[in-house]
């Protein structure tokens, strides 16, 4: 592409310096080489300006990917360099613009789309002879809504600041919300704010103080509470709180037809993160006095638990269990399989005339199934659906929900 520069020349600068400046530069570029860059047309249009020990740069670029931002660059000869870029993105477009822009796009948010929203940022970097690179940005979200892999997010608001400085990487996350997440069941709104801290050389083994992650879910509320967790160590362990989560509308989001119930559920539940997935291990729940009630159908429950006299007895209890008293141990594996060790105390008032009951359940679950059953269901919405249908026909699965 041909230049295109019309300039305006100073001889006179302070203490004799010649100054100069350069004003409407255009400068196209079929390629720049540089390993974070692919490779692409990029267009400046601005001004050059300042002294020959000290220019300034000032504009705006593109590239054939659709990026479009401000740029000010000023270098200080034998000083300093410094570059500041800022853009605002609509939602929809931000994702393919960034990772047609750069090479090291993580494979992650190649399952990331947006649809909705407007997101900006802003880099500065400094740098100076013999002396590494510095670094601070700061993106902010505004309502962007979406899909991570197959689930659905809402109005996501807030502040990213990220820095580079002696080589030490910081980030910070503040004013943070989520109007929802949906993966099968709704979780939100989810706000948090955190801070993470690792060395240029081990990114991922840094540390994560959490201030504070808290979700309404089910009507109640899921939390961690504030403490810092290194990533160094694995698996790495993240308790959540559960408080006063509604049986009731647990019961309701199952699918299964006919599954009745009322009370409060609040306990711990111990995630444990690694390489190979999700664990929990002696997790527990239990319910709040006075307790509650339970009606679960008999062909639901028998399909369940199979059959037998045992399964019988608690067939019948459960289709009208009063309880005062229920508790379960909380088990889940890496392959995803829930394991409920359930506990129930109190009555059903249609046998033995109220007597009191005892039951002692075990429950199992294929919560990844579970999961794309209620996506295929549409409890979703249409393009998590879409994709989990699309995942099912490249493994050769039905997709039927």
């Amino acid at each position: 592409m041909t230049p295109v520069v019309v300039f305006w020349l100073l001889v006179a600068g302070p203490a004799g310096a010649l100054e100069f400046e350069v004003q409407q530069i255009r400068f196209g570029l079929e390629d720049i080489s540089h390993p974070a860059l692919k490779p692409q047309g990029w267009l400046f249009t601005g001004r050059v300006g300042g002294s020959l020990s000290d220019v300034q740069l000032d504009g705006q670029i593109s590239n054939d990917a659709g990026l479009e931002a401000d740029i000010s660059v000023r270098h200080v000869a034998g000083e300093f360099q410094s570059i500041r870029l800022s853009t605002t993105l609509a939602g929809s477009e931000a994702v393919g613009i960034f990772r047609n822009t750069l090479t090291n796009w993580p494979e992650q948010l190649n399952l990331l789309e947006l649809d909705s929203g407007e997101l900006s940022a802003e880099v500065t970097i400094h740098l100076q002879p013999n002396a590494p690179m510095a670094v601070h940005s700061r993106v902010d979200f505004r309502n962007l809504s979406g899909l991570v892999d197959r689930t659905a997010i809402t109005n996501l608001s807030g502040h990213l600041l990220f820095s580079l400085e002696n080589n030490q990487l910081t980030a910070r996350v503040r004013d943070t919300a989520v109007g929802q997440l949906n993966s099968g069941i709704g979780m939100g709104p989810v706000s948090l704010l955190a801070d993470y801290r690792a060395t240029q050389e081990e990114p991922f083994a840094g540390e994560l103080s959490i201030q504070q992650a808290n979700a309404e879910f089910l009507d109640g509320r899921l939390r961690i509470a504030p403490r810092t967790i290194s990533l160094a160590d694995q698996p790495v362990r993240i308790p959540v709180e559960a408080h006063e989560i509604s049986l009731a509308r647990l019961l309701q989001v199952y699918p299964a037809e006919g599954f009745e119930g009322s009370g409060r559920l609040s306990g711990a539940i111990p995630l444990e993160i690694s390489g190979t997935g999700v664990e929990v291990q002696q997790g527990s729940i239990t319910a709040l006095s006075p307790g509650g009630m339970l009606k679960l159908p008999a062909d639901q429950l028998q399909a369940m638990l199979g059959s037998g006299g045992t399964v019988e007895t608690v067939t019948r209890a459960l289709q009208n269990f009063h309880y005062s008293v229920l508790s379960s141990a909380i088990d889940y594996d890496e392959k995803g399989k829930l394991t409920l060790g359930l506990r129930l105390e109190g009555n059903n008032p249609d046998i033995r005339n109220g007597q009191p009951i005892v039951l002692n359940v075990n429950l199992e679950e294929d919560i990844p199934a579970l999961l794309t059953s209620l996506q295929l269901s549409g409890r979703v919405n249409e393009a998590v659906t879409e994709r989990v249908r699309e995942r099912l026909q490249q493994s050769g699965q039905e997709a039927t929900p």
